[in-house]
């Protein structure tokens, strides 16, 4: 798993001081289970994929789907444990799992773009 930090483009604002990119099959498989919660600066993006569980999680998270230039796509807030959700837009290729809150205290938007570093 590597780190990086995600920055929305237009404001230069650190979205995610940590970001984990989740690369391996043990990190993609695992995200964020086992965890009782996250710190706000902290994120896990899964590159390819267009699709998630939330099942034996503790806590809801945003969820941001990104295309391949790292444009947002859609956004969900607070969604809940137990649940799943696919994408529907075709052109969304990596979701980004955040702590609730940062969408909203990002003000982040469809069409945003985002950078990681």
């Amino acid at each position: 798993m590597t780190r990086k930090q995600l920055i929305q483009t237009e404001t230069n604002k650190i979205i995610a001081e940590d970001l984990m990119v989740a690369t391996g099959l043990f990190s993609r498989a695992i995200g964020l289970l086992g965890r009782k919660s996250i710190n706000t600066n902290f994120g896990i993006m899964f590159p390819k994929c267009r699709s998630i569980h939330t099942h034996f999680m503790m806590f809801p998270i945003d969820i941001i789907f990104v295309d391949d230039k790292t444009c947002i796509t859609e956004l969900f807030e607070n969604l809940k444990p137990w649940k799943i959700l696919i994408s529907k837009n075709k052109e969304s290729s990596h979701i980004i799992e955040m702590t609730t809150g940062t969408i909203k205290r990002s003000n982040l938007t469809i069409g945003s773009q985002l950078e990681l570093k």
